[in-house]
């Protein structure tokens, strides 16, 4: 049986567990998320969704998301 590691952000497999560690330390990570406002969507519960949200990354880069969709609709309990 062969041990195989996976990218714990990007799931690329690797048979080396420090190539699978390389690949993780070249993804950003998100440091932090400002909510820009609230859309007039919201789940089964009545909670809003964020209309946009803009992300730092670890780089410092900072990036703006905005809703597109709900995809599925569960709420919470």
């Amino acid at each position: 049986m062969k041990t195989l590691f996976k990218c714990s952000y990007c799931g690329a497999i690797y048979e080396d567990p420090n190539k699978a560690l390389e690949c993780e330390t070249r993804h950003l990570k998100i440091e932090d998320a400002e909510l820009l406002g609230v859309s007039g969507y919201s789940n089964i519960l009545g909670e809003e969704f964020p209309l946009e949200a803009r992300i730092r990354f670890s780089d410092g880069t900072e990036a703006d998301y905005g809703f597109s969709r709900i995809v599925k609709n569960g709420g919470s309990t």
